[in-house]
């Protein structure tokens, strides 16, 4: 099974994809929405901005991600290709299509994008968040898994938990698609 997130501009029938993540939720990518609009999109698994105000967002959420992750000299880089392209976009709107994560997670996903969110809105570095402990599905058949409690107490924790990041990859393709996805 694939888990992936897309980004499109636009939304509906007329959408086109500009970004695929094959990993879990890239980064850059939790920076356009903001928390009224997660808020209106946690039901369907799609998140609709205004593109315009989603690249401004980004624009100034940069300095923020960046002091979260010093170890990504990538960022500014990979966050000028996402933005030209959201740029150059006539599409009043942006589409984050992530309903997979939602099902998959259905009782941790929701609260940690909320979280997460809100965090980067208000620039808190000392967001937390406690993921009670659960019992999933074996993939692999036989008896459910126990996953412990996790207590993630900083937001870049919270945020790295949320986008997936395992922050000791050095792998420069890996650390691409945990910034900004596939960009096409």
């Amino acid at each position: 099974m694939s888990i992936r997130a897309s980004l499109y501009v636009g939304s509906g029938a007329k959408a086109k994809a500009v970004s695929e993540a094959k990993t879990w939720l890239p980064l850059l990518w939790l920076a356009l929405p903001s928390a009224d609009d997660v808020a209106r999109g946690i039901k369907t698994g799609c998140i609709e901005s205004q593109r315009a105000e989603a690249v401004k967002r980004l624009t100034t959420a940069l300095p923020f991600f960046e002091g979260l992750f010093p170890e990504f000299s990538q960022l500014p880089e990979y966050a000028s290709e996402l933005l030209a392209i959201l740029r150059r976009s006539r599409s009043a709107t942006i589409t984050i299509e992530m309903g997979d994560h939602f099902a998959i997670a259905e009782d941790t996903f929701p609260v940690a994008l909320t979280t997460t969110v809100g965090a980067i809105e208000a620039r808190d570095p000392k967001c937390s968040l406690n993921v009670p402990a659960r019992e999933i599905a074996n993939p692999f058949g036989g008896k459910p898994l126990t996953i412990k409690e996790l207590k993630l107490i900083n937001t870049r924790d919270v945020v790295s938990f949320t986008a997936g990041i395992n922050l000791a990859t050095k792998e420069k393709d890996i650390i691409r698609d945990y910034l900004v996805g596939y960009l096409g």
